[in-house]
């Protein structure tokens, strides 16, 4: 069993062996989840390409004047 302690503000380490079994490196998106009341901390895998350049269309809807206008304020 691995073990670390957790921060005054919320920090943690994971340790080394982990980091390196599954190749966890400085920059790394980490995802978290509540699974049978356990955290679970999992890598982030990056964005396609494909999926980056489809969310601009997806949120087209969203551009219309009245929408810019109503959002302007805030």
């Amino acid at each position: 069993m691995n073990v670390a302690r957790l921060t005054t503000r919320g920090r943690v380490t994971i340790p080394k062996a982990m980091r390196d079994a599954v190749n966890l490196a400085q920059g790394d998106l980490l995802g978290f989840e509540m699974k049978q009341g356990c955290v679970v901390i999992y890598k982030v895998k990056t964005l396609t390409a494909g999926y980056a350049s489809s969310v601009p269309r997806m949120l087209d809807e969203w551009g219309s004047p009245e929408d810019e206008e109503a959002w302007r304020h805030l």
